[in-house]
Formats: C-alpha cells, structure tokens, sequence
C-alpha cells in the first residue's frame, strides 16, 4: 500500500514540476518575444 501512494506521489510531483517547468518556459518564450519585437521597433 505503501509503495502505491509513494509511486502516485512521486507521478503528482512530476506533473507539477512539468507544469512550472512549462509556465517558465511559456513566461520566458514571451518575455524574449517582447524584447526581440521591442528591438524591432
């Protein structure tokens, strides 16, 4: 029993880390997107 809840807390961790890892990624594509536009102009 033990081991199930270790291995689903272990797959929850992972998918939250996925999902910062991918709203930080999403955040910088947008900051340098604004920059390039920014020098552009």
């Amino acid at each position: 029993m033990f081991f199930v809840v270790a291995t689903f807390g272990l797959i929850e961790l992972n998918s939250f880390v996925e999902t910062l890892l991918v709203k930080f990624a999403g955040t910088k594509a947008d900051l340098l997107a604004e920059i390039t536009f920014s020098l552009k102009w």
